[in-house]
């Protein structure tokens, strides 16, 4: 019996690097925005402490993944939040992107070492643009290759377009297509920038990947 729906399975997640309470996170946060408003003299304890208010605290989130393994006070030997003099808000967006491009590319080998690979790849992300992407650097010297979407800047709803997208190419071109999902937003704190935006921000999201056909 023939039918048109579609559904959506082998989901494979993979874990960032690093996991640490929340409460411990936002503890380190405080200290880079101090080190930072230091560095740039507008350090102001009363002001900065009053923003803590605004973080989503343990209460609501246990533990949180990340990728980048700068959460200490050794700010000179950080990947990205090297806060010290010459760069008081840490590495500028062309090394937090090639951060970004090296770890995605390990999460494709890590997902394409083990699963086939489809006909189509549609490659979602709202923080890490690149051209070419890391799905298409990945997969350039590879005797098998999809065709590859990029599915960008679409914040939290992304999975949707992204499902539409799939669902076309399925039912329209009857190819097997895979979702991938690399999200890295610990990369993009500013830590000169503080209010009660950003410390929601800072304190409710994380980065996580995951792959589903």
């Amino acid at each position: 019996m023939e039918t048109n729906e579609v559904f959506l399975h082998s989901f494979r997640p993979v874990y960032p690097s690093h996991h640490l309470p929340q409460a411990q996170l936002l503890d380190w946060t405080m200290k880079a925005h101090e080190k930072a408003l230091k560095l740039l003299g507008a350090h102001n304890p009363e002001k900065l402490e009053s923003f803590r208010r605004f973080f989503i605290t343990e209460e609501f989130i246990q533990g949180r993944w990340y990728e980048s393994g700068d959460i200490d006070e050794d700010w000179d030997s950080h990947s990205i939040y090297a806060i010290k003099a010459s760069s008081p808000n840490g590495k500028d967006i062309s090394e937090r992107h090639a951060f970004f491009d090296h770890r995605a590319r390990e999460i494709f080998s890590e997902i394409y070492t083990a699963d086939k690979v489809p006909d189509h790849l549609i490659h979602v992300t709202c923080t890490g643009y690149l051209s070419p992407s890391p799905a298409q650097r990945f997969f350039a010297d590879k005797v098998e290759r999809p065709e590859i979407t990029h599915a960008y800047h679409m914040g939290c709803y992304a999975s949707l377009p992204a499902v539409r997208l799939a669902q076309a190419l399925v039912k329209g071109r009857n190819l097997e297509v895979d979702i991938v999902h690399t999200e890295m937003c610990s990369l993009h704190m500013d830590p000169e920038k503080i209010g009660p935006g950003e410390m929601v921000v800072q304190s409710l999201f994380a980065d996580g990947h995951m792959k589903y056909r």
